[in-house]
């Protein structure tokens, strides 16, 4: 597709109004910008003082009242140069190209905005890093843990039954930002270890099942107060809002979840009269 196509079906979606409020002047945040990326941020402390970045909308070029800007009038004539626009996979997404402004010191004037670089696709690999960052960072709710009995006591030497969620019902999601973009971080369980208070543990990846289906038992041998803990592991993933694949994030989290104490009793037979003998 031509980049003059392209200027025609998207100035009908968003019309240039001829002010320069697209360009950014906030200086908190800059886009380091070199021959390998230009998606990661960085603070300002880091960030040369005499360089800013900004990607312009080239569709903007299409509203006349832009030439009445000579700075908008040069950014258009180098936008409009670029040709053909990348072909993007449906996983990714077309950012409008990039442009940088100078200054020779921090009281000099801004110059007007060059061409940095033109449009171009973005994938889940460009996010990778900052997709980590924010799985490691994400609030992850416990698993559940439930215990059966469910009324705060057991039976010795008969089993005990836990279990928590689905892992598809587990699951949970969370849309963020990352340099810009939208992005889905996705958490799910992937491993549980099971620690019933009496040095006893088992690590499974299966979830267990409630009574009658259940998978996952324990049998306590002593007359005590016990406490289940469980421990889950976390796989992450991610994927441009939007997208259909979802994309590995490497490392793991983990969550913990304890039970209400567990009182361990033991039921002792007697005979009793029989209720229906008197009849």
């Amino acid at each position: 597709m031509k980049a003059a196509l392209f200027i025609l079906i998207a100035s009908a979606v968003l019309p240039f109004d001829g002010r320069l409020d697209g360009f950014s002047t906030d200086e908190s945040v800059v886009v380091s910008v070199d021959e390998s990326t230009v998606y990661r941020t960085v603070p300002a402390s880091n960030a040369p003082a005499t360089s800013r970045f900004h990607r312009f909308p080239v569709f903007a070029c299409i509203d006349p009242e832009a030439q009445r800007s000579a700075e908008i009038a040069a950014t258009c004539a180098a936008a409009l140069t670029l040709g053909d626009l990348p072909e993007c996979t449906d996983d990714e997404i077309l950012l409008d190209p990039l442009f940088i402004s100078t200054r020779d010191n921090h009281t000099a004037p801004w110059s007007t905005w060059t061409l940095a670089s033109g449009p171009e696709c973005i994938g889940p690999a460009d996010l990778a890093d900052e997709a980590a960052r924010a799985f490691h960072e994400m609030q992850i709710h416990p698993a559940t843990l439930n215990v059966q009995p469910p009324n705060g006591w057991t039976i010795v030497h008969f089993d005990t039954i836990v279990h928590t969620d689905n892992p598809d019902e587990a699951a949970q999601e969370t849309t963020t930002e990352l340099l810009g973009i939208p992005v889905q971080i996705r958490a799910q369980p992937a491993e549980y270890t099971w620690d019933f208070g009496d040095g006893t543990t088992q690590t499974t990846t299966d979830p267990g099942k409630p009574y009658p289906d259940h998978t996952i038992t324990h049998q306590y041998t002593a007359l005590q107060t016990y406490t289940v803990t469980l421990t889950t592991q976390w796989t992450g993933q991610y994927r441009i809002a939007g997208a259909t694949t979802w994309t590995d994030v490497p490392g793991t989290a983990t969550t913990t979840s304890t039970s209400n104490p567990l009182d361990v009793l033991e039921l002792t037979p007697r005979l009793v009269t029989d209720p229906l003998a008197q009849y």
